[in-house]
């Protein structure tokens, strides 16, 4: 029986089979088969949660978001590029 976790506004359903990976030993929810995971933090768990590469679903590349490096201002479009802010 999936168990349900509301994460802001969006309610996910995490399936209970779960694996262990071999070396890191973090449990992995879906079928790993690859040597890959993805580590997903929701807000009320404690602890980062990892799935299969194939289960999480991408939502929203917060186009608007900026940042600031080396005296370099970058904004992310709507694709999910930075791009360079143009001067004021």
């Amino acid at each position: 029986m999936p168990r349900k976790t509301k994460a802001s506004q969006v309610t996910l359903e995490l399936s209970t089979a779960k694996q262990h990976h071999p070396f890191t030993k973090v449990e992995v929810i879906g079928d790993a088969s690859e040597d890959y995971a993805i580590a997903v933090m929701l807000e009320g768990h404690s602890e980062d949660l990892w799935f299969a590469e194939n289960l999480p679903e991408f939502v929203d590349h917060q186009p608007g978001t900026t940042m600031s490096i080396a005296g370099r201002t970058l904004i992310r479009d709507e694709h999910g590029e930075w791009k360079e802010a143009k001067p004021k």
